[in-house]
C-alpha cells in the first residue's frame, strides 16, 4: 500500500499506522474526520477504508455507504467513530439484521482503530445496557389505542378550530386557540411518524405533509442530524437557524440585531412553521427535478 493508504490482505482492510497517526493528529486539532479522509481519497486516486463501529464491531463502509437508503451524507458523519446509538435509534430490528452481512475491518485495523478513538465510556455502556432491557421487556412494541388517543385529540382540535371559524363576526377568532394547537400536535405526531423505524410509522409517512404541510423527506434530511449527533457544531442543523439562534460570534463580528435578539426572537418563533413549509416546498422541488 502507498503511504498512507490501505492495505488489502486476504480481502480485509487495513489501516497503516502512518494513517492512524494523522487521524489522531486532526482529531487532536479539533479537524473533522470526514473532512481529512475526503482530501486524502482525492489525493491518493483510491477507495480508502471508511471505519465505523458498531455495537463493538468495526466495519468499513467505504462501498456500501452510497447504498444506503436515506442517503450516503448519514453515514459520513461517523468515519472513525461510534455510531451504535443512532443504528438502533433509526433502524429496525430487520434492518439491523443486516449487520451480519456488511464487511467488517481486518483483526489489525480493528485494533488500530479502537486505540485511535476514545473508549466507551461507562455512561454509555450503561445506557445500553438500559436501552436493551427495555426492549426486551416490550417497551419498544406500539401501542395503538395510544396512537388512536393522540390522533383523536388532533382530530378534534382541528375539526372544532374548523367549526368555529366559521361562526359569523369576530366569534370566528375563536378558532385560533385549537387551530394553533392542532397545528402543534400535528408537527409532533409527524415528527414521531417520521423519525419511526416500524411498520406503523412508515404507513403514517403522509401524515405530516397531509396535517400541517411540512414534508416529510426534508424534515428527516433536517433532523435526522439533530437526533443522531445532538447540538454538534457544523452538524446538528437544529442549532444553526440563523439569525433566530446563533451562537454570539467575537465582539468585532457582532451586530446590534444579534445583541438585541432577546428582544424581538418571539417574531422568529412565529415564523418558523411558515419558513418549514416554504423550504418543505423547495425540497419537494429540487426532488422532482432529480
Amino acid at each position: 500500500a502507498g503511504r498512507g493508504g490501505p492495505e488489502r490482505r486476504g480481502g480485509a482492510c487495513q489501516l497503516s499506522p502512518h494513517r492512524i497517526a494523522r487521524r489522531q493528529s486532526a482529531r487532536s486539532e479539533g479537524a473533522a474526520p470526514q473532512e481529512f479522509h475526503l482530501e486524502q481519497r482525492l489525493r491518493q486516486g483510491r477507495q480508502a477504508p471508511f471505519p465505523v463501529r458498531l455495537d463493538g464491531v468495526w466495519y468499513d463502509l467505504a462501498s456500501w455507504k452510497r447504498k444506503h437508503p436515506a442517503g450516503s451524507h448519514f453515514v459520513e458523519y461517523y468515519e472513525g467513530r461510534d455510531a451504535t446509538e443512532a443504528i438502533h435509534a433509526f433502524h429496525s430490528r430487520r434492518a439491523r439484521r443486516l449487520l451480519d452481512v456488511l464487511p467488517r475491518l481486518g483483526a489489525r485495523a480493528a485494533e488500530e482503530m479502537e486505540r485511535a478513538v476514545p473508549p466507551v465510556s461507562e455512561v454509555t455502556h450503561n445506557f445500553r445496557r438500559l436501552r436493551e432491557r427495555l426492549e426486551a421487556e416490550g417497551w419498544w412494541e406500539r401501542d395503538l389505542w395510544q396512537e388512536a388517543t393522540w390522533l383523536c385529540i388532533w382530530a378534534l382540535l382541528f375539526l372544532g378550530g374548523v367549526a368555529l371559524a366559521h361562526v359569523p363576526g369576530w366569534g370566528a377568532a375563536l378558532a385560533l386557540p385549537p387551530l394553533t394547537l392542532a397545528a402543534v400536535q400535528g408537527a409532533w405526531l409527524g415528527h414521531d411518524y417520521t423519525h419511526g423505524a416500524d411498520d406503523f410509522c412508515k404507513s403514517m409517512r403522509l401524515f405530516a405533509p397531509l396535517a400541517i404541510g411540512i414534508s416529510p423527506t426534508w424534515w428527516s434530511d433536517k433532523h435526522n442530524n439533530h437526533h443522531a449527533l445532538t447540538n454538534q457544531m457544523g452538524a446538528d442543523l437544529d442549532i444553526s437557524m440563523p439569525p433566530l439562534y446563533l451562537w454570539a460570534p467575537h465582539p468585532e463580528d457582532d451586530s446590534p440585531m444579534r445583541q438585541t435578539q432577546h428582544y424581538w426572537f418571539f417574531l422568529g418563533c412565529m415564523s418558523v412553521f411558515f419558513s418549514w413549509r416554504l423550504r418543505s416546498l423547495a425540497g419537494a422541488a429540487e426532488g422532482v427535478i432529480r
